[in-house]
């Protein structure tokens, strides 16, 4: 496919003409993802996909609790064999994403499992470490799943009372899409030449109506993905602060209060975790980096 075609292709899909001559680069950067989407739903089985409700747990394994002793909650499970093959994901075994119950009053150290107590400097190493440290939240992996309930644990132990971003369970059904770069996404500059504020200075001139017409081409609002490239909330994607390490998006939630299935973290922020792709493709998911903004 020539400059023209990719261009007039992009072109019918939403990108604006001042952004053209970036079309074969935003071509080359393409990247496959899994969008989910959750429909609200009751008592599905332990072994599939889905946001709360029962976590798949084998009988025998120790159920993860945060570093003051308390349950963790199970926020969404993701069993491979179910979703559409994704390049350099699994294809099988289960994923849990796990996090703490925030207290609903009084001082926390953390917040939807993502601590808060500080302890890091902004853009250094510290705040990707910090980010990754797993007190309040968890990554579980079953290479093997059964189907047999006599097998598992069919009860949860009792949580704390507090927040969460999510309360009710909802199946999950997936589409694969192209993904173009979000504005907000490390890496932005590996597509445009620049990052995103120099960018809408130098090249733009301040029209920041073209900046609103490319998210509206990105589809800036999506509640659930899985690959590809994913948004934060405040433009300050923490992956910059090693902006040559290659870090995926292993799934991105959105705020979505008009769905029935209600998504929310703050006021209209999104959740992402992260992974290096090195240990993705050996699924070691003991260093993932969670943040939500």
């Amino acid at each position: 496919m020539n400059h023209e075609d990719i261009a007039n292709r992009l072109l019918a899909r939403g990108l604006p003409p001042a952004l053209v001559a970036y079309a074969v680069s935003l071509e080359a950067h393409k990247l496959p993802q899994i969008v989910v989407q959750p429909t609200r739903a009751k008592d599905l089985a332990p072994w599939v996909s889905k946001l709360r409700g029962l976590p798949y747990w084998p009988k025998g394994a120790e159920y993860p609790c945060d570093i003051d002793g308390q349950p963790m909650a199970m926020l969404v499970q993701l069993n491979f064999a179910e979703l559409p093959p994704l390049p350099g994901y699994p294809r099988s075994g289960l994923l849990q994403f796990f996090i703490s119950i925030t207290p609903d009053e009084g001082p926390s150290p953390h917040r939807y499992g993502m601590r808060i107590d500080g302890g890091w400097q902004h853009h250094s190493e510290s705040e990707i470490a910090a980010f990754c440290d797993r007190r309040y939240f968890r990554m579980v992996y079953h290479e093997r799943v059964t189907d047999n309930l006599a097998a598992l644990h069919l009860e949860t132990p009792t949580l704390p009372y507090g927040l969460l971003p999510m309360g009710r369970e909802a199946s999950l059904s997936y589409s694969l899409r192209d993904s173009y770069v979000q504005t907000s996404d490390y890496r932005f500059s590996r597509v445009f030449g620049t990052g995103i504020d120099e960018f809408e200075e130098t090249v733009l001139q301040g029209d920041f109506a073209v900046v609103m017409q490319y998210w509206k081409f990105v589809e800036k609002h999506i509640p659930i993905v899985i690959g590809g490239y994913s948004r934060v909330a405040q433009a300050d994607d923490p992956r910059s602060i090693q902006p040559n390490e290659e870090w995926l998006v292993l799934l991105s939630i959105d705020t979505t209060p008009d769905n029935d299935v209600y998504m929310a973290w703050g006021g209209g922020d999104v959740a992402n975790w992260w992974i290096r792709k090195e240990d993705l493709i050996r699924c070691d998911f003991s260093n993932v980096m969670y943040f939500w903004d």
